[in-house]
């Protein structure tokens, strides 16, 4: 998973869009969050959370909506 935030001033939002489609990663794997490059306000830190708790349950992995 990739989390990046549109606004982000130190990596552009469209080199993670090229990574994406570059590396053959499903589209859902860029998730738009967060309100600069720190990603430290609630909302990115939520979706950090979410994305470590379906790589500690693999299984959720290929199963999840999307997947």
């Amino acid at each position: 998973m990739i989390l990046h935030s549109h606004q982000d001033d130190v990596i552009p939002f469209a080199d993670s869009k090229e990574l994406v489609s570059n590396s053959g990663l499903k589209p859902e794997t860029l998730i738009e969050v967060g309100h600069d490059h720190r990603l430290a306000d609630q909302e990115p830190l939520k979706a950090m959370l979410a994305a470590c708790e379906r790589l500690d349950n693999p299984e959720d992995i290929h199963t999840s909506k999307g997947q």
